[in-house]
């Protein structure tokens, strides 16, 4: 029930209609299919993908709209928000049950061990002393988007956390005062 668009569409979609597109793989995937096409006036998906590249301002709004047309929606139809989104996170979690989780495993142990030799090889050598400015804000961001990933990794493996939640449940009140 997907729409069948380009990655910078989808992206952008992401970033201005996030709910409706977490649910376009899901069992309300149609309802936000058709939400998306009726909002832009288009039947084609090639014109779909055309529209939200362009990004105009009236494209932006109308996809705003749709986000709050769907949660209209899926209150009426007694459908929770986070049970999508929980859906949309699952499916890593799934893929690995089929398909088995060696890989996962060793991927994530490979990189948790890197990691940290890293962080220990910069703090206990004096590797860094040797270093210029640049080089040294250069291992700074380095450093800053692995801790990133490896937030992305406890969460597959443990799940998100409940702060977690609520700063999305704010994030989304937020969202619905300023709308």
């Amino acid at each position: 029930m997907g729409l069948n668009i380009g990655k910078l569409a989808m992206g952008v979609l992401k970033t201005v209609a996030p709910l409706a597109t977490a649910a376009l793989p899901g069992p309300i995937g149609g309802i936000a299919n058709a939400l998306i096409k009726g909002a832009l006036g288009v039947d084609d998906e090639a014109e779909v993908e055309r529209l939200l590249a362009e990004g105009s301002p009236e494209t932006m709004v109308k996809l705003k709209e749709i986000d709050k047309d769907l949660r209209t929606r899926m209150k009426e139809l007694d459908i929770k928000e986070s049970e999508i989104h929980a859906a949309d996170r699952d499916s890593a979690r799934d893929m690995a049950k089929s398909r088995g989780i060696m890989m996962q495993g060793s991927l994530s142990t490979i990189f948790v061990l890197g990691y940290f030799a890293l962080v220990g090889t910069l703090l206990f050598s004096n590797l860094m002393s040797g270093m210029d400015e640049f080089q040294k804000g250069q291992i700074a961001i380095l450093i800053g988007v692995l801790t990133g990933a490896m937030a992305q990794i406890l969460n597959f493996w443990f799940g998100s956390t409940k702060q977690s939640k609520e700063k999305d449940d704010s994030k989304m009140l937020l969202e619905e005062r300023g709308n």
